[in-house]
């Protein structure tokens, strides 16, 4: 299994958090985490995944019930979802909210910085109130400060007002 940094038991709950060789994904498990699980655990349920080529926490449910009820949580948005990343340049705002559709559905994210990293790049927090996939690329990229190093969403024709 790759370095996933720790995991945690509480009941029937499973958390891995850290790095990961790949994201769960339904269409397949296969070389995922989930999958090196599943091998160790028997049947395990995805509850929360992140996208690919991000590292951080992951939520893995051991039974159908926990399952249901921990997704829920998500679905309901009763659990906060922040994320840390580097955005390309130095941003001008302190503090900015983009609420722009991601995949056809409303998308809420809120940037804050918390520092300025020189002229190339920038670390903010991100705070959904949304969860769609790619939302935190997507949005950043629309107010011309993508992920650093994200090749998929740079070049967003879409974008959200000015700075």
């Amino acid at each position: 299994m790759a370095n996933t940094g720790w995991w945690w038991s509480a009941n029937s709950i499973w958390i891995a958090c850290g790095w990961k060789p790949s994201a769960p994904t339904p269409e397949g498990d296969r070389g995922t985490l989930a999958h090196a699980l599943g091998r160790t655990l028997g049947e395990i349920f995805v509850v929360h995944r992140i996208d690919l080529e991000t590292s951080g926490l992951l939520v893995f449910a051991r039974n159908a019930e926990t399952n249901r009820a921990l997704s829920e949580v998500f679905r309901e948005h009763r659990i906060d979802r922040v994320y840390l990343a580097v955005l390309q340049g130095a941003v001008t705002f302190e503090k900015r909210t983009v609420d722009a559709p991601v995949g056809g559905k409303r998308a809420v994210t809120h940037f804050e910085v918390l520092e300025r990293l020189g002229p190339e790049a920038t670390l903010v927090r991100c705070t959904l109130e949304t969860g769609r996939t790619h939302q935190i690329r997507i949005h950043a990229a629309q107010i011309r400060h993508p992920v650093l190093g994200d090749k998929r969403h740079r070049s967003e024709e879409r974008r959200v007002g000015k700075e």
